[in-house]
């Protein structure tokens, strides 16, 4: 929740002497018909060594800050200037001559690749091992998006992020309203079936029981929620069914027109 405090909070624009942004993956096809569908990381953020065109026999240039942003996974290069490589990579981004990144990665023990229709494979979870600044990534999209810091916003950009955040406070409001009446049906239930005589006529015991209507509108609400921001941020059933409930409503916070 912290990280869509903080995307609401901030300014949509970067300055050109800002640190840079990289996109370091999406779950497109890249130029090899791979896709990665999601990272394992603990947490919203990690650190990695930052490297040249994935040259591992020679030393880090730097480190590479990544995180989740928006639901994608943003990094932020940090170059140690120790070594002339170093030194040179980071001129040639800050002058925008080097503009895109590449991760290498392992899949995770428990989730193995599978092949898919294009003639890849899709990767549903893997460890990043480091990201690479280089001439020409493997995947399209990991490029860079801007700078870090805010510039100041111009009269139109101010009035529309505005509005852009009193629509998501009252999308907001209108989600808790909603929950607050599901509360308040679920406890009449709770309610009733605690008046109800103790003795009842005995019953022949059922195969399965029924789900309580309460329940069944709860699941409802709640595949909704997560049908929604599929449809919303393009991610893949699995990956939205992995989050936790609290984070698929933020992402739905996001999503009022």
């Amino acid at each position: 929740m912290r990280t869509f405090r903080k995307l609401l909070e901030s300014k949509p624009a970067g300055s050109a002497d800002a640190p840079p942004v990289f996109r370091i993956t999406s779950t497109n096809l890249d130029r090899h018909r791979d896709r990665v569908l999601a990272l394992k990381v603990a947490g919203d953020a990690f650190k990695v060594p930052l490297l040249w065109n994935h040259d591992s026999w020679s030393p880090a240039i730097g480190a590479a800050m990544c995180r989740r942003e928006a639901g994608e996974w943003v990094m932020e290069p940090v170059f140690d200037g120790v070594c002339e490589t170093s030194k040179l990579v980071a001129a040639k981004v800050q002058a925008k001559t080097l503009d895109q990144c590449s991760i290498r990665f392992r899949p995770a023990p428990e989730a193995e690749p599978v092949p898919n229709k294009d003639g890849g494979y899709d990767f549903p979870l893997v460890e990043v091992l480091e990201v690479s600044i280089v001439n020409i990534a493997g995947n399209q999209d990991a490029v860079r998006l801007r700078s870090a810091e805010a510039e100041p916003e111009t009269p139109n950009e101010g009035e529309a992020w505005k509005q852009y955040r009193a629509d998501g406070a009252a999308f907001r409001t209108e989600v808790r309203k909603t929950l607050a009446e599901m509360k308040a049906e679920l406890a009449k239930l709770a309610l009733a079936e605690e008046e109800e005589p103790e003795e009842t006529p005995a019953e022949e015991p059922s195969a399965e029981e029924p789900p309580a209507p309460a329940e069944e509108e709860v699941e409802e609400a709640t595949k909704a929620l997560r049908r929604a921001v599929v449809n919303g941020f393009h991610f893949t059933p699995a990956q939205v069914n992995a989050m936790p409930l609290a984070e698929v409503a933020a992402y739905a916070d996001l999503l009022r027109p």
